[in-house]
């Protein structure tokens, strides 16, 4: 949904690419789908239905606490702020303060680090198939000197 998808989006491919330290809380946040992901003392926690990707911000003060603790003392900082819960949501900063420009500091270098990645892998993967072509030319030479006489 507006302003969730791409947050959402980074934050799973982080998480996948074993970026920045996010490390997964080990309960469902909000159920469904619902995965919580902590950097310190900033929780992400991502979703989605039918319509698309949900996305919250929540701080905590003692990153020594259990999961549970967690999810009982975290404050919402980024979440709905208008349109129909499930329908035409929109996300934004519900209270903003001063971890906001570290927060966004943190996602677009999340950003930088999944999107090097995935040119990595473009890249690797355009080797692979440079090789398998050249591979296939030689066979398939191979191949015309013993049909050419046919």
């Amino acid at each position: 949904m507006k302003g969730a998808t791409k947050l959402y989006k980074i934050i799973n491919k982080a998480y996948n690419n074993n970026l920045e330290g996010l490390r997964k809380l080990k309960f469902n946040w909000s159920g469904g789908d619902s995965e919580a992901f902590i950097n310190g003392n900033i929780i992400y926690v991502t979703s989605s239905h039918a319509r698309g990707e949900c996305f919250h911000i929540y701080l905590i003060e003692d990153t020594n606490y259990t999961d549970e603790q967690i999810r009982n003392n975290a404050f919402e900082v980024y979440g709905i702020i208008g349109g129909q819960p499930g329908w035409t949501e929109e996300y934004g900063w519900l209270r903003e303060g001063a971890w906001v420009g570290p927060i966004l500091k943190y996602l677009n270098n999340l950003e930088k680090q999944n999107e090097n990645i995935e040119n990595n892998k473009y890249k690797e993967q355009l080797k692979l198939k440079s090789e398998k072509d050249k591979k296939a030319e030689e066979r398939s030479n191979i191949f015309n000197e013993l049909f050419k006489n046919i």
